[in-house]
């Protein structure tokens, strides 16, 4: 019977987004290994592997043994240097009966300026902030005005959108 084995379960399973993050500041991702079966396991190592340097662990983890219904967290440093999609991959290895190699995707974007979230947006934009980083799609909503000062660069963090809703003014 499988479930009388040792099993990993990693959360998030697939991949960790880091999001949006500004230059030389750093963001967190945390990842729980948790065995979820009846017998224990060895975490042997966990490891980062990244191109862009962007990625990594806050703290090592070297074999250490998850009992039944035990959990290890491991936390993950984005810090971005440049402006640039950044891609990685966690990788844990285990005596788990499921798990002796298992990877998950890292992922996160360096961005220099003001964020912008995805959602509604109004008031004025000053170039003393510019540039402004667009991280999802934008509406200026009914009734509402965005202004943009003379000098202000607006950019897009990806294929997002501005919407002027219905009676909204974009003044740039």
């Amino acid at each position: 019977n499988q479930s009388d084995l040792p099993l990993l379960t990693i959360t998030p399973s697939v991949t960790a987004n880091a999001g949006f993050v500004q230059l030389n500041a750093s963001a967190t991702v945390q990842f729980n290994l948790t065995n979820t079966g009846k017998q224990d396991f060895t975490v042997q190592s966990v490891s980062i592997t990244d191109g862009g340097k962007a990625f990594s662990l806050l703290a090592p983890i070297n074999n250490q043994v998850v009992a039944p219904g035990g959990s290890i967290p491991v936390k993950v440093a984005f810090s971005p240097v440049r402006e640039a999609d950044y891609k990685g991959k966690l990788e844990v290895r285990s005596t788990a009966s499921n798990g002796a190699r298992v990877q998950v995707a890292l992922s996160g974007v360096g961005i220099s300026g003001t964020a912008v979230a995805p959602g509604a947006v109004s008031g004025t934009w000053k170039k003393s902030a510019s540039p402004y980083v667009v991280t999802g799609n934008i509406t200026i909503g009914r009734n509402k005005t965005l202004t943009i000062e003379p000098g202000v660069t607006v950019k897009f963090a990806g294929r997002f959108g501005l919407t002027v809703g219905y009676r909204g003014t974009l003044k740039a």
